[in-house]
């Protein structure tokens, strides 16, 4: 048995998020023959000092990533086992969608509709056709261009507080990456 691990900084979530990568759960992909020379590869860029190592190692992890989105994708899709369970998620994901700016983890979701964390994700997937952070991001986004435009003196951090955010940063990054501008230009462009 190999074990392959490397420590990310915080935004690789947004990257996990983006190829719907599930976090915080054990997963077992059927191919895993990619992984360790993905890694190393990884490693070797790292302690390289070759000119474009960090756009390399970018590259890396991205194809990483898309290999265990794939395979993820190839597995067995999981199934509502019942109308009850399917009633708790469509009335979760309702108060996601209704409340993006309280501050929702995987855990306290599957908890709220009994089901494990790797479970709950593969199944709202399944359901809502994407990931429950993936729902809640773009929930966000949403909440964020009303604000942004409806209280126009109100600071970028202050929006970035009231949506669930601890670092403004993050939240423009996310943003960012949703509607391709930062929050302050979306804003401009849409006085």
């Amino acid at each position: 048995m190999v074990s392959n691990w490397f420590r990310a900084k915080e935004s690789f979530r947004e990257l996990l998020s983006q190829y719907d990568v599930p976090v915080n759960c054990i997963f077992y992909p059927k191919d895993t023959s990619y992984i360790s020379g993905i890694i190393r590869a990884i490693e070797i860029e790292f302690f390289s000092d070759d000119p474009h190592r960090e756009t390399m190692i970018n590259c890396y992890l991205t194809e990483l990533l898309i290999r265990l989105s794939r395979n993820l994708q190839n597995t067995a899709k999981p199934t509502v086992t019942n109308s009850k369970e399917q009633a708790k998620l469509q009335e979760l994901r309702k108060q996601i969608l209704s409340m993006p700016e309280k501050k929702w983890t995987i855990a306290e979701m599957a908890s709220s509709v009994s089901l494990s964390q790797s479970r709950f994700h593969a199944v709202y997937k399944a359901m809502f056709g994407t990931s429950p952070m993936r729902d809640l991001i773009d929930a966000k986004v949403d909440y964020a261009k009303t604000v942004l435009l409806t209280k126009e003196h109100m600071p970028l951090s202050h929006v970035a507080e009231l949506l669930g955010y601890n670092d403004q940063f993050h939240f423009i990054r996310q943003f960012k990456t949703v509607t391709g501008m930062t929050p302050g230009a979306y804003r401009k462009i849409n006085r």
